[in-house]
C-alpha cells in the first residue's frame, strides 16, 4: 500500500475478490474509495455471482468478471469502466 499512498490519482482499481493478505479484494476497493471516491472498480472471481456485479458501499456498481476471463473480454470491461472515469 506504501506506493499508493502518494498523491497520485488512479483511474480505475482491477482486483481479485480473493487476496492473500490482511484484506479482501471488497476491503481493498473501500481503501480506496475512502482516499478516492470516483475510482472505478473492477473485480475478478472464480466464485460465481448472480448478476456480474455487486452493490458497493454508498450504492456504488461494482463490475464483477468472472474466471476464467478471455482477453478480449478484459479489455473490452477495461475500456467500458475507463470510459466512465471522470478526469
Amino acid at each position: 500500500m506504501a506506493a499508493v499512498n502518494g498523491s497520485g490519482r488512479f483511474d480505475l482499481l482491477v482486483s481479485d475478490v480473493v487476496l492473500t493478505g490482511p484484506m479482501s479484494g471488497f476491503e481493498l476497493a473501500e481503501w480506496f474509495y475512502r482516499r478516492q471516491s470516483d475510482i472505478r472498480v473492477l473485480f475478478m472471481s472464480g466464485y460465481p455471482r448472480d448478476d456480474g456485479s455487486k452493490a458497493g458501499a454508498g450504492g456504488r456498481r461494482e463490475r464483477m468478471l468472472q474466471k476464467p476471463i478471455a482477453r478480449d473480454e478484459l479489455i473490452r470491461a477495461v475500456r467500458e469502466e475507463l470510459g466512465h472515469a471522470r478526469g
